[in-house]
């Protein structure tokens, strides 16, 4: 499994938000932001992180109860949640400026608040995948290690 470039997520949450904000502007909506999406977004990264933290323990040879397998759905979920965090902090950027655009408005205060906080968490969710991500990869001297055994004995 290659590594997420950092690269390619900042251009999905600029495409993300780019595209969102051009879809809120020609329906002319207003999509309610609620506090707890932040929370949730803020959950997940927590959950990833003690996860990430057991596969750590694991590539380093400590005790522990990962598994393998485990610790190989860690790094697809790691994976996904940088990505997914990317696509939501563009969603919540371009929530924040519909409620900058519309500040006159009732709900901009609130939304806007509401908005930078789900995105802030985002960015934490991308962050905490990067970094288990991370955590999940073998070293190499390991790497040479797996190859060579898998390439089987070495001929007399």
């Amino acid at each position: 499994m290659r590594r997420t470039s950092v690269a390619w997520l900042v251009g999905a949450a600029i495409l993300a938000g780019t595209a969102s904000w051009a879809l809120l502007g020609i329906a002319d909506v207003y999509v309610e932001v609620s506090w707890l999406t932040a929370v949730i977004l803020l959950g997940l990264a927590v959950a990833l992180w003690f996860a990430g933290r057991g596969v750590r323990r694991l590539v380093e040879g400590e005790r522990t109860t990962m598994t393998p397998i485990g610790a190989a759905r860690v790094a697809a979920l790691a994976q996904a949640s940088a990505w997914g965090g990317a696509l939501v902090t563009g969603w919540f950027g371009a929530q924040a400026i519909v409620a900058v655009v519309h500040r006159h408005a009732a709900f901009a205060t609130e939304h806007l608040w509401e908005s930078i906080a789900s995105g802030v968490a985002a960015v934490v969710l991308v962050v905490v995948g990067l970094v288990v991500e991370h955590w999940c990869s073998i070293p190499p001297e390991d790497d040479a290690d797996v190859r060579s055994a898998a390439s089987g004995p070495e001929p007399a």
